[in-house]
């Protein structure tokens, strides 16, 4: 097994799919209309991927989430307190593919700023535990590389660069919050799943398993991957 020789580096830095049913949508309008929503996921007809919101606990009341202008794709929804994040794209890919955010109380819709012009693709959100953090898998410069996004300072404190893979991506967050699971594809479209431990001094990275896209369970015991 080609395994890696020399563990990312990393820099301090400054700056669930479930079948629909067949019912129509709720109609009625409450105050915050999307706020009790507590179940995501990315489902669709054709070329058209959308954000579904479900009830969990009355899966007959559910609701499609509204795309940004322009994109007919949606990938990776997180909740991240108030607000669910997910990255867009557009089928004809003429526009970036880049992370939103939309508001679930205020009913509204905004790009992840991340202070940094020369970013050109955001990809892959996922909201760490008590929605302190936001982790992005990000194209600069011809390299990705994932960004920690701090929500309260709103500006990023970590990033991770990798020169043993052409892609890192799929953040899953451990409860400790300094420490994540992430996926690394070869140029070959082999993957690994690496642990970074750390993320707020001396980050450590270790390969964990082989495999793709992490989800570590809420209790931090097991780690499911495909």
């Amino acid at each position: 097994t080609d395994l890696p020789t020399k563990a990312p580096a990393a820099t301090q830095i400054i700056r669930t799919q479930t079948p629909l049913l067949d019912v129509e949508p709720s109609t009625s309008t409450p105050e915050s209309f999307y706020s009790h929503y507590n179940l995501a996921f990315t489902s669709g007809k054709g070329n058209s991927l959308q954000v579904y919101l479900m009830d969990a606990e009355n899966p007959v009341d559910w609701t499609v989430l509204p795309l940004p202008d322009g994109y007919e794709r949606a990938y990776w929804p997180t909740f991240c307190g108030q607000s669910l994040a997910f990255d867009v794209e557009d089928q004809n890919f003429i526009m970036p593919r880049w992370v939103y955010l939309y508001d679930l109380v205020q009913d509204r819709l905004q790009s992840l700023d991340l202070h940094d012009e020369s970013i050109e693709r955001a990809i892959f959100p996922s909201c760490s535990p008590r929605d302190a953090y936001l982790g992005v898998t990000v194209f600069r410069s011809g390299d990705w590389f994932i960004d920690i996004l701090d929500f309260e300072q709103n500006r990023i404190i970590f990033e991770l660069e990798s020169e043993d893979y052409p892609l890192i991506s799929n953040i899953s967050w451990s409860f400790m919050l300094t420490e994540f699971y992430w996926m690394g594809t070869r140029s070959t479209g082999f993957t690994e799943i690496n642990l970074t431990r750390n993320s707020d001094g001396n980050a450590e990275t270790s390969l964990y398993a082989q495999g793709r896209y992490p989800a570590l369970s809420p209790d931090g015991k097991y780690l499911v991957n495909f």
